[in-house]
C-alpha cells in the first residue's frame, strides 16, 4: 500500500513537472498566451498531452460508425463513400460481437465495425449511401464528434471530402 501511495505520488509529481516545462516552454517561445490552455484550466487534457492539437475554430470532424455483416459488405460501402467524396477513410476492423436488442429478443451476431472519418455536412448523405448499400433492415449509422486531433491529419480530412455548401456547415 505504501508502495503504491508513493508510486502515485511521484507520477502526480512528474506530471506536474512535465505539464510546468511544457507551459513555460511555450509560452515563453509565443507559441501559447497565458491562461490559453482549455479555457484557464490548469488540468487539461490537451496540455498534457503534448502531442495533440485543440482546434480554435471548429471544423466539424466527425467520426461514423457503421456495423456491417462481413468485409465484403464494408468494402462496398466503403468504396461507395471513398468515390462519392463522402469519407476520407475507412477503417474496417473485423471480430466485433454485437449483442443487441431485436425484435423481442436478445440478439448476437459477429459482425465488422467501420470506423468513417468525414465532415459534419456530408452526415444525412452517409446515412443515405449506407442506407441504399447495407443488407439490415434498420443498420446502425451513429457519429461521434471529434474535438481534438493532429492538424495535419485534420487538414487532409478535409481536403480529401466534397466541400461544405456556400453559408457554413450544415448538417444536410
Amino acid at each position: 500500500m505504501l508502495i503504491s501511495l508513493a508510486a502515485a505520488t511521484t507520477k502526480r509529481y512528474h506530471n506536474k513537472l512535465l505539464y510546468s516545462l511544457f507551459v513555460n516552454n511555450h509560452t515563453k517561445q509565443g507559441l501559447l498566451k497565458k491562461g490559453s490552455l482549455g479555457g484557464g484550466r490548469r488540468n487539461s487534457s490537451c496540455a498534457k498531452s503534448f502531442f495533440c492539437t485543440k482546434m480554435e475554430e471548429p471544423q466539424d470532424f466527425i467520426a461514423v460508425y457503421v456495423t456491417a455483416p462481413g468485409t465484403d459488405v464494408a468494402e462496398k460501402i466503403s468504396n461507395v463513400l471513398l468515390e462519392d467524396k463522402l469519407a476520407s477513410c475507412v477503417n474496417i476492423i473485423p471480430g466485433v460481437l454485437s449483442l443487441y436488442h431485436w425484435k423481442g429478443e436478445i440478439a448476437r451476431d459477429n459482425e465488422v465495425l467501420m470506423m468513417i472519418k468525414t465532415r459534419k455536412h456530408l452526415f444525412a448523405k452517409i446515412v443515405e449511401a449506407v442506407k441504399a448499400n447495407h443488407p439490415y433492415e434498420v443498420p446502425e449509422v451513429i457519429s461521434v464528434p471529434i474535438h481534438q486531433g493532429s492538424k495535419d491529419y485534420l487538414d487532409w480530412v478535409a481536403k480529401s471530402v466534397k466541400s461544405a455548401p456556400q453559408g457554413g456547415e450544415k448538417n444536410t
